[in-house]
This record gives structure tokens, C-alpha cells and sequence, in this order.
């Protein structure tokens, strides 16, 4: 038998052993203790069987990254760099044709407005007070000369990125807030049993530890 098929067959017992392995008694704890030795060793007998296969990969395959990434940074970089700066140019464009636009909104507005006060007016000086008083509440759409967009750059695209800061954590709901787990977690480990934190439950559980 290889050493390949005695692992493999080693492997299997203690698979089958641990298929069907029940632990009711302190016999049965007795025999799982080595049980768990036995699958200790065979771990290690599998540790040095193929770790070093593994490392030998591995390190073929770092060597051939790191081979990769020396051609490709700087390509990268430059096409990041360009990607940016259209970026913000495009977005700064867009601010500007914002901008305009709001502008070209509030001056059909004004326009708007200034059309239906004068219209009012004459109503008013027909003695048509209720007539005039429609015009100044009727709802008319705005006549907004249309702010020229940025034209499409051939084989580029550009895609919005939504962001975001938080400018007072007091008003945020409480379904946007994350229990720090982490710092939740140090305490118990720390005071065990004595941990007193509100909205959490504190238990134990219990790790086999093969020596």
C-alpha cells in the first residue's frame, strides 16, 4: 500500500468512527479523547504530506503576481489618473449645467409670474376681479430654454457615485446604527460573567481543546 492510500485509508476509519461515535457516558468521553488524539496525528501526517506542495505553489504563484503587477501598476495608475481628472471635469460641468439650469428656472418664473400679473391687472381694470384672481392661482408650465448637456465621449461612461456624511450621529434613526460588537465583545471576555450590558445576552459555551 502507498503512503498515499494508507493516509487515505487512515483518514476514512476515523471518518467512519466519527459518523457514528455517540457520547452519553464517561467511557464514551474516555474513548473520544482518543479518538481526537488520532485525528490530531492525522492531521499533522497531512500538514506534512502536503504543505509542501502547497508552498511550492504558492510560491510560484506569488512570484508570478508579483511579475504581473510590475507591468500593469503603472498602466493602471495612468488610467486612473486620466479617469479622474475627465471625472472632475465632468463633474464640475455638471454643477455648471445645474446651475444654469436652475437659473433659466427661476427666470421662467419670473416671467411666468410677471405675464399673469399682468393679465391680472387688465381683468382688474375691466372690473373682472374674480377673472383676475384665477389667473394669479391658475397653474401654468414653465417655458425653460433647455441648458445644452455635455456630449458623450466615444467609448467613455461615467457613473454616479452617491455619497455622503454624517453631520450630527444624534439624529441618526436607530436602524441606521451598528452595535460595536467588537468593543461588546472585549468587555465579556474580559469581565466573563460579570457583564452587565443592556440589550444583550451573555452566555457561555464550551471549546474542546486537543492537548
Amino acid at each position: 500500500m502507498t503512503q498515499a492510500n494508507e493516509l487515505q485509508k487512515n483518514i476514512n476509519d476515523i471518518v467512519l468512527v466519527a459518523r457514528n461515535f455517540i457520547v452519553e457516558t464517561p467511557e464514551q468521553v474516555t474513548q473520544a479523547s482518543i479518538v481526537l488524539k488520532q485525528c490530531k496525528t492525522r492531521l499533522d501526517e497531512i500538514d506534512a504530506t502536503f504543505n509542501p506542495i502547497i508552498e511550492k505553489a504558492h510560491s510560484a504563484h506569488k512570484e508570478a503576481l508579483a511579475q504581473k503587477k510590475k507591468h500593469s501598476e503603472p498602466i493602471e495608475t495612468a488610467k486612473k489618473h486620466i479617469g479622474n481628472l475627465v471625472a472632475q471635469y465632468q463633474t464640475t460641468q455638471e454643477r455648471i449645467r445645474l446651475e444654469q439650469q436652475r437659473i433659466e428656472t427661476e427666470k421662467a418664473r419670473i416671467q411666468m409670474e410677471s405675464q399673469k400679473l399682468a393679465e391680472a391687472v387688465i381683468l382688474e381694470q375691466s372690473g373682472m376681479n374674480a377673472e383676475a384672481e384665477a389667473v394669479l392661482n391658475e397653474e401654468r408650465p414653465l417655458e425653460i430654454a433647455k441648458v445644452i448637456e455635455q456630449p458623450k465621449i466615444d467609448g467613455m461612461s461615467f457613473r454616479e457615485n452617491w455619497c455622503f456624511e454624517i453631520v450630527d450621529v444624534t439624529k441618526i434613526p436607530a436602524e441606521y446604527l451598528i452595535a460595536n460588537e467588537k468593543a461588546i465583545g472585549a468587555i465579556v471576555r474580559s469581565l466573563k460573567g460579570n457583564a452587565k450590558i443592556a440589550g444583550v445576552r451573555i452566555y457561555t459555551t464550551k471549546t474542546t481543546i486537543q492537548k
